[in-house]
C-alpha cells in the first residue's frame, strides 16, 4: 500500500507499533499489519507533513491545509486550529511546560494552550514567517527556515493560557542567515525539509540538511547581539 507514496514521518508506538505518514494519507503498522487510517484523496488535508502523538489513540496532523485531530479513529479540524486553516503547516512540537508551538511554511507560529492558540507573525517580531524545524535548547527556541537559522527566547513567548497571554515583548534574532529571503518559498528547492528529518540534535550541536550540505550549529558558541561599544568623547573643535 505505501508503494510509490512519499513518506514524511514515522513515529513509534511501542515495539510493534508505529504512525506512518505520508503526502497521501496517514497509515498504522500494528504487530506487522498496515492499515490505512486516513486514506489519502489528493486533497491538501490529507498530505501530511508532521505528526505529534497526543497519547495511545489520539494524534495531532501537519497538513497542507492547516492542522488536524485524530482521535480514536475520527479525524477533525479543532475549533483552536481555525487560525491555520488553509495554511501549509509544517512542524509541531511540545514544550516541557506543555506549550504547543506550529510552525507554518508562510504564516507564522502558533503557541497553543489548553485549546487557546495565539499566532505569531513579523508584526510581532518573528524574522521568518517560515518555520520547517523547531528545536529547544536551554533558553532558546532555534528554527530552521528557508530564510536561515533564527532563534527566539522561550521565556519570551507568549503563553495563550494565561492571562492577557503573558510573556513579554518577543526576543528573536537571526542566528545565520540564507539568500532565499525576499525571494517565493512556494517554489523551494527541496533538502527534505518537507519530512520530519528537518533537524538533529547531539548535545549542544544543531544539525540541518541543505541544497549544498549539512549545516552544523554550536548553540554554545552562538553570542546574543553585542552592545555597542561605549563612546568616548576626548575633545570637541
Amino acid at each position: 500500500p505505501l508503494g510509490g507514496k512519499q513518506v514524511t514521518a514515522i513515529v513509534p508506538l511501542g515495539q510493534s507499533d508505529r504512525w506512518i505518514a505520508t503526502l497521501d494519507g496517514l497509515y498504522r503498522h500494528r504487530d506487522g499489519a498496515l492499515q490505512a487510517v486516513v486514506p489519502g484523496q489528493g486533497a491538501a488535508a490529507t498530505r501530511i507533513r508532521c505528526l505529534l502523538p497526543r497519547g495511545a489513540e489520539s494524534l495531532w496532523l501537519c497538513t497542507e491545509d492547516g492542522v488536524r485531530v485524530l482521535h480514536d479513529g475520527a479525524l477533525t479540524r479543532p475549533e483552536w486550529a481555525a487560525p491555520f486553516d488553509g495554511a501549509f503547516a509544517t512542524r509541531m512540537i511540545a514544550l516541557a511546560d506543555g506549550r504547543v508551538l506550529i510552525g507554518t511554511l508562510d504564516a507564522g507560529l502558533g503557541v497553543l494552550r489548553d485549546g487557546r492558540l495565539q499566532r505569531l507573525g513579523r508584526a510581532e517580531g518573528l524574522p521568518s514567517l517560515n518555520a520547517w524545524a523547531m528545536d529547544p535548547v536551554d533558553d532558546w527556541l532555534y528554527v530552521g527556515s528557508l530564510d536561515g537559522i533564527w532563534r527566539v527566547r522561550i521565556d519570551s513567548l507568549p503563553d495563550p493560557g494565561a492571562a492577557a497571554g503573558a510573556g513579554g515583548p518577543l526576543v528573536a534574532e537571526v542566528v545565520a542567515g540564507s539568500g532565499y529571503r525576499e525571494r517565493s518559498i512556494r517554489g523551494f528547492a527541496c533538502c527534505n525539509g518537507g519530512a520530519m528529518s528537518r533537524s538533529a540534535r547531539l548535545g549542544r550541536f544543531l544539525f540541518y540538511p541543505s541544497t549544498e550540505g549539512v549545516v552544523r550549529l554550536d548553540t554554545a558558541a552562538v553570542d546574543t547581539r553585542p552592545e555597542p561599544p561605549p563612546a568616548l568623547v576626548e575633545a570637541l573643535h
